[in-house]
């Protein structure tokens, strides 16, 4: 435990003394970006190598292999930089006023955009990716919670995971429990401009379009896909990637393209998790 204690401190001053030398003048996003850099690498391999050297003559560890080291830095890197990351990442939701839930996992901050009449609310053990390393299958981009408009409000459940996802509401969009929301995939309960070319030029957003969007349980959303205004899509169902809904989907089944039709069902399995026994119902053909 000691050495697992005199590792962290020794990393968290190395890092910071090499990116933040002013405290005065430091920022905490200019180090998180500066994270990335080969130096960063440079000075996590350097203090790997110190660390194991320590442990080495303690009696605690072998004498390591360069990939070894290397593969030792990157983790260090990554576990010296997420305890800070999501501890701010919690204080921009605090300080933004949306409600969480116990468990929330986050290695960094999501953007968050909220009118000071809107409520964002996010259950009991959610997940919310925001960095290509948090998911290296393609979060390029942060998480966007968007309750933009006055009385807007978004709802997100239980135990839903999201990577790089955009959910932006000007009415409302409600995610059920247990929903996956893949990488980039974007929910839209607003067209964002009215169609006809006139109201678009002179009225602004007074005649634009917005309907809540709904989620049940269970829901996959595959990668990329869109999600757009007044749908709702029931238990179970599975979005195929890349698809852009655009009207209801009926629970269990699975839906692809654009527009999106249905292209099949999930049927029930059972399941055996923790000494439990769960069943999903069976869609018939």
């Amino acid at each position: 435990m000691y050495w697992n204690l005199f590792m962290g401190t020794v990393a968290v001053f190395a890092l910071f003394s090499t990116y933040c030398p002013d405290a005065s003048a430091c920022e905490v996003g200019d180090i998180f970006d500066s994270a990335s850099s080969p130096v960063f690498l440079l000075r996590s391999s350097i203090i790997a190598v110190f660390i194991y050297k320590m442990r080495e003559a303690a009696g605690k560890r072998k004498k390591p292999s360069v990939r070894g080291l290397l593969i030792y830095a990157i983790k260090l890197k990554r576990l010296v930089l997420r305890i800070p990351r999501g501890g701010w990442g919690r204080l921009v939701l605090f300080a933004w006023g949306v409600e969480t839930g116990k468990g929330l996992r986050l290695g960094s901050a999501p953007l968050i955009v909220k009118n000071s009449k809107a409520r964002i609310i996010i259950g009991h053990d959610v997940t919310i990716n925001n960095r290509l390393e948090e998911n290296p299958a393609g979060a390029t981009h942060r998480t966007v919670l968007a309750a933009a408009k006055e009385g807007a409000e978004i709802n997100i459940g239980n135990s839903v995971g999201m990577s790089g996802a955009i959910l932006f509401a000007w009415k409302k969009i409600t995610i059920g429990d247990y929903c996956q929301i893949g990488v980039g995939a974007k929910i839209y309960d607003t067209d964002f401009h009215p169609l006809c070319m006139e109201e678009r030029i002179y009225a602004g957003d007074e005649y634009n379009a917005a309907a809540p969007v709904t989620l049940g349980k269970g829901v996959w959303i595959g990668a990329d896909s869109k999600i757009l205004k007044g749908v709702t899509i029931g238990d179970g169902a599975v979005v195929a990637s890349g698809s852009v809904v655009t009207k209801d989907v009926p629970a269990y089944a699975i839906v692809g393209g654009v527009p999106a039709k249905v292209i099949g069902h999930v049927y029930g399995k059972k399941i055996k998790r923790r000494n439990q026994t769960a069943e999903m119902d069976t869609v018939p053909n």
